[in-house]
């Protein structure tokens, strides 16, 4: 059910019944993980538990409007690094050189970088010292158009040839394989290359004016595509490691995912959407390993968005952050999806002040009033609701979902996941009521999810 058997679901006592009743422990989930391999977490649980512990005592002892005041005072934060400025400029001044020598070496890799991630958002917590870009490369993109498949999971695409030539494309006929697809594999390694030789050509002639050190290191992860480069920086001497994620991908000019959500802005509809050279072998198991295709990423829109929020929004996503930065356990897309869903449902519009019986002008004064406490509330009760499901849909394309827990804990049980996100929950409020988890139901989740009535009700419990 869902990749998983219904001992994967189960908590401990659930469990042993299962077992003494002749479940197969030895079947796998879509993750590779067994249903037996929970006991060997045991030790794990058991830190996990006392870390939750610690935070319940913590909402013990101030009244839980201290307990965000806490963590957002005595946090670190990458916006109150005094070097975060300058860090940031650095880097995006490197990836300018780097694009400009990517074209030099290869024309037809001709690409535009775009900031994106929680460095670019402003809601990096800690140091200033992880940034993500998607390179778009323009020439071949303008080549391409979307060619949508039922054989592709939601949320992957194809990219097809289109079928009118600009001019001589004769340079690009290697990159397009059987019925003009996108050879989406090829295409990618040969810009890892030309990335590398451009990087180790900027380190060879320090044409940079900057103070970032070379050399870099490269770490090619296989299944996601993305090359990350390790640099280290010199700030009042002391060394700090940075970590940039380049992400090669395709941006086709007016297209817009028939089932994404139609409710934004033509700006975002027009440069938030990008084509990502991902696979889906691994989550699922019947695509042909032959198939070349590309994944829908909303990155740069999610970025966008969550940059021209208000400040307490941001703020209260930087404590969410930091909530988890010890326990690790809430996997951080989720509680950036949770934000997303935030943002939605208390920004002012007519429609939300016809509902709640207010004037536009009150509403936009509730709103002007709400601190980063009550956005917490509201981000840790939409990340309630979802964990409760076991399930978190994308903000942008609900169809397709993201994990709930991290990669540290793949294969807790949906209870102990709603008990570990109500831990968080109950920082934020006395007047809560543990939710019960739902267990996975026959019909798709995403066709459970009510989309309107969750902002309905986070604008509620915001406003009322």
């Amino acid at each position: 059910m869902y990749g998983r058997t219904p001992l994967h679901y189960a908590d401990d006592t659930v469990r042993k019944l299962l077992l003494s009743k002749g479940a197969d422990a030895s079947i796998k989930d879509m993750d590779g993980n067994t249903a037996i391999g929970e006991t060997s977490r045991s030790n794990d649980d058991e830190k996990q538990k006392n870390r939750n512990i610690d935070i319940i005592h913590l909402r013990k002892e101030l009244c839980p409007k201290k307990v965000p005041e806490f963590l957002w005072e005595e946090g670190k934060y990458a916006l109150r690094h005094p070097l975060v400025r300058q860090i940031t400029k650095e880097v995006v001044d490197l990836m300018d050189a780097v694009a400009k020598e990517i074209e030099r070496l290869d024309p037809r890799f001709a690409s535009r970088h775009e900031f994106v991630g929680s460095s670019n958002e402003g809601t990096r917590i800690d140091k200033p010292d992880e940034f993500d870009f998607c390179f778009v490369l323009t020439k071949i993109s303008e080549l391409c158009e979307v060619s949508q498949s039922p054989e592709l999971p939601t949320g992957f695409v194809r990219l097809k040839r289109k079928p009118n030539k600009i001019g001589d494309e004769s340079d690009f006929d290697s990159f397009f394989g059987k019925d003009e697809i996108l050879n989406t594999e090829k295409l990618n390694w040969q810009f890892t290359a030309i990335l590398k030789n451009a990087l180790v050509y900027i380190e060879n002639q320090q044409s940079l004016d900057c103070n970032l050190e070379l050399p870099i290191k490269y770490n090619y992860e296989d299944l996601t595509k993305v090359l990350n480069i390790k640099l280290m920086k010199t700030v009042n001497s002391t060394i700090v490691k940075i970590s940039i994620d380049i992400v090669p991908c395709i941006h086709v000019d007016g297209w817009w995912p028939d089932e994404a959500i139609s409710n934004v802005s033509d700006d975002i509809k027009e440069s938030g959407c990008n084509l990502i050279f991902d696979r889906p072998q691994k989550q699922y198991q019947w695509v042909p390993y032959s198939e070349c295709c590309a994944r829908i990423s909303f990155a740069k829109a999610e970025s966008d968005i969550i940059k021209q929020s208000c400040d307490n929004a941001r703020q209260a996503y930087m404590i969410g952050k930091k909530m988890n930065s010890e326990l690790s356990w809430i996997c951080g897309y989720t509680l950036k999806n949770c934000l997303l869903y935030c943002i939605e449902a208390l920004t002012p519009t007519a429609e939300k002040a016809s509902q709640l019986g207010l004037s536009l002008e009150e509403l936009e004064s509730k709103f002007h009033q709400m601190d980063r406490y009550l956005w917490l509330k509201c981000l840790m009760k939409c990340h309630l609701v979802f964990v409760s499901q076991d399930f978190c849909p994308c903000y942008f394309l609900p169809k397709f979902s993201s994990p709930v827990a991290s990669e540290d804990l793949k294969g807790f049980s949906t209870a102990r996941a709603c008990k570990i996100s109500y831990a968080f929950y109950s920082c934020t409020s006395t007047d809560v009521s543990e939710s019960p988890c739902q267990l996975p139901a026959p019909v798709p989740l995403w066709e459970r999810l009510d989309r309107d009535q969750l902002i309905r009700s986070l604008c509620d419990f915001a406003y009322k």
